[in-house]
């Protein structure tokens, strides 16, 4: 807040460069994630990956609708979906931590 306000330009660049930084921190994260885990993908059957990916997808979407429907404007909409995506997500790893047989 302080950059901001004391140096308003110099804060709008460092915003957008951490909001890059920050995806390409989100991406990396989820290689190395996927890459030390992969033999655990192999062996779950292909309908729990599928409920596992589309939950959290079927949460961004829903919450996107009911904004909508809500009539709020778009950046609401978007925060409400990212919130209700965000919440399913959890659900979506109990369900893969689940469907393991403790092997």
């Amino acid at each position: 807040m302080i950059l901001r306000w004391k140096y308003t330009e110099a804060s709008i660049f460092i915003s957008k460069v951490a909001k890059y930084i920050g995806l390409l921190i989100l991406i990396t994260c989820i290689m190395i994630e996927a890459i030390t885990v992969a033999d655990a993908f192999n062996t779950l059957p292909s309908n729990i990956c599928g409920v596992a990916i589309a939950l959290p997808l079927l949460g961004l979407s829903l919450g996107y609708v009911v904004a909508y429907s809500f009539r709020q404007d778009v950046p609401k909409r978007k925060a409400v979906a990212i919130a209700c995506g965000i919440q399913n997500f959890p659900i979506a790893l109990t369900i893969i931590n689940n469907s393991f047989d403790g092997k």
